[in-house]
């Protein structure tokens, strides 16, 4: 049966934004009417579309433009410069390459258009200083922690140049800014690489598809010939002996250095996509309100809870003390305290724990005071016990360094003994920066702490510590402050302890000493292993070594 055609009336505005239109009649107060046009809103279960609803669909992501690419193509040589040159010639002049270069690209890719704060600046100033340090030094522990304290100063140039370190950096929250820029930010924006160009103004190249498309047929093709040249290659060996005998010369010849630098170039594409991710996203960061979580939280710990544990800590700290007075005062008189036979014995005893114990406690303190709320007596109390703890680890440190210095003075002075006093000094600064910020709740003690960080590791690098340790034994020696010097660990120092060796060489006043240190100069390395390997320490230490043989060799 034919039906008539309905009649189709225009739409009416009113009906569009949820009204009845005119004629038509008034819905129920509960009924349920579709939102205004273009406001989010969920799709009902029951029907795949419907006209009056609309999805919020995700803001799409920023694409890069030509600019950003070169930059990606920089960071593709910097990536290769880590592997080739700092990783394969291990902590040396190749780590300081890749730093300046590093370095040098992100200014040059985050600095236009953007008016920087000092503070990033002088990191980013600082962290290329202490990256020079590795061409001078080449302390394993000492480059290690320098190493890490380059990446952090690197990321406070980067975030505070991008404007992303939304705790700023007064506080420790900068840590939690630091970290996402490390860990959540390149893989956030991992894609960017192989997002295309959507920017306005900017055309679609066609021929660069067509070339892309004709390299990605031709490394399929490639990869196809592989498993035929397999087999060939035997045979063709096998058929010819000219063929073989090439084959074998190029094997004997380019095995390492071309295997080592295609497999560097495969590694540096392979993290091309996380650092070019981390840089692009601080070249387009995403906008976010600048917090003060750092010096007051506005939802944080209860002050009661700090109370109850700061107090804790507090009344087995006072106990400790009330039993340790004799001992204590023993210690920093220098004088040896009873109950001990060797002053190594009393150096030794509780040593470590006690720095174990004031790490702890500086933790503590950092987040008991970074987390909890501002208001009331409790906070006050909090505080007050904040104050106690502090100085309480201030004279565990004291006690620790009277400890060593009463061993160094007794027994000769070594790495670990040097870099521990070092430690226990940068934990007594922080202990103060916290007590000052326990009195002073705006005061920046992070910046503080991170320039004199920064400063002590660039004084250890450039300082050479084993070359010191070396030179304070050798000096004591001569001058007769010691009667003997241990010339094995002297050798145990490698090439920072030549300066020291060749003084004795010349001046030592025992003929054994003399000759253990003539052997261990001898012993010191011939070369100093490549363009990227070089350290002034090992350059300086081949020169002693073959001035002294010429001048044996002469007599």
């Amino acid at each position: 049966m034919n039906r008539e055609p309905e009649e189709i009336r225009p739409a009416d505005p009113a009906a569009q934004n949820g009204q009845p239109a005119p004629g038509e009649a008034q819905s129920a107060p509960n009924a349920q009417t579709p939102p205004p046009y273009g406001a989010p809103s969920p799709r009902p279960p029951y029907a795949p579309y419907h006209p009056g609803y609309t999805v919020a669909m995700p803001a799409p992501k920023t694409a890069p433009v030509r600019r950003d690419r070169v930059f990606f193509h920089l960071l593709f040589v910097v990536n290769f410069f880590f592997f080739e040159f700092a990783y394969t010639h291990k902590m040396r002049l190749g780590l300081t390459v890749y730093f300046i270069a590093l370095f040098a690209v992100t200014a040059f890719y985050l600095l236009p258009g953007r008016k920087a704060a000092p503070f990033p600046l002088l990191c980013g100033g600082l962290g290329v200083l202490l990256s020079c340090g590795f061409s001078v030094s080449a302390e394993p522990s000492v480059s290690f922690l320098t190493f890490a304290m380059v990446e952090l100063l690197y990321l406070i140039f980067a975030g505070g140049v991008s404007g992303t370190l939304f705790h700023g950096s007064d506080t420790a929250a900068l840590l939690l800014d630091t970290s996402a820029i490390f860990f959540v930010r390149p893989f956030e924006e991992a894609g960017a690489l192989f997002r295309r160009s959507r920017a306005a103004g900017e055309e679609k190249d066609p021929d660069a598809k067509k070339l892309l498309k004709t390299l990605l047929y031709l490394t399929v093709g490639v990869m196809l010939a592989v498993p035929v040249l397999v087999i060939v290659f035997p045979l063709l060996m096998r058929a010819d002996g000219a063929f073989s005998g090439l084959i074998e010369r190029i094997a004997e010849n380019f095995p390492s250095s071309v295997g080592r630098v295609l497999l560097h170039l495969l590694l540096a594409f392979a993290l091309l996509p996380f650092t070019a991710g981390m840089l692009f996203s601080q070249r387009y960061p995403h906008k976010k309100a600048k917090t003060d979580d750092g010096f007051a939280p506005a939802r944080g710990v209860e002050p009661a809870i700090t109370c109850g544990f700061l107090g804790l800590l507090s009344v087995v700290y006072l106990t400790y003390l009330f039993s340790q007075l004799a001992y204590f005062f023993d210690g920093f008189s220098g004088l040896l305290p009873e109950g001990f036979e060797t002053n190594a014995e009393y150096a030794r005893r509780g040593f470590f724990e006690m720095c174990g114990i004031s790490a702890i406690d500086l933790v503590a303190l950092f987040v008991a005071l970074s987390t909890m709320k501002r208001q009331g007596r409790a906070a006050r109390a909090a505080g007050a016990l904040a104050v106690f703890v502090d100085l309480f680890s201030l004279v565990l440190i004291g006690t620790a360094l009277s400890k060593m210095i009463l061993y160094v003075k007794n027994y000769d002075l070594s790495v670990l003994r040097l870099l521990t006093s070092v430690f226990m000094t940068v934990l007594a600064v922080a202990f103060l920066l916290m007590l000052i910020r326990v009195f002073f709740r705006r005061f920046a003690y992070m910046r503080i702490f991170t320039v004199f960080c920064a400063c002590v590791l660039t004084a250890l690098l450039f300082g050479n510590v084993r070359g010191f340790v070396a030179d304070y034994n050798a000096a004591r020696y001569l001058s007769g402050e010691r009667e003997t010097v241990d010339v094995s660990y002297l050798r145990e120092l490698g090439v920072s302890a030549a300066p020291a060796l060749e003084r004795l060489v010349r001046e030592a006043p025992d003929p054994e000493v003399k000759y253990q240190a003539t052997s261990a100069v001898r012993a010191l390395p011939e070369k100093e292993g490549g363009v990227f390997s070089y350290t002034r320490e090992r350059s300086r230490a081949a020169r002693i070594r073959e001035a002294l043989i010429g001048e044996n060799e002469k007599r």
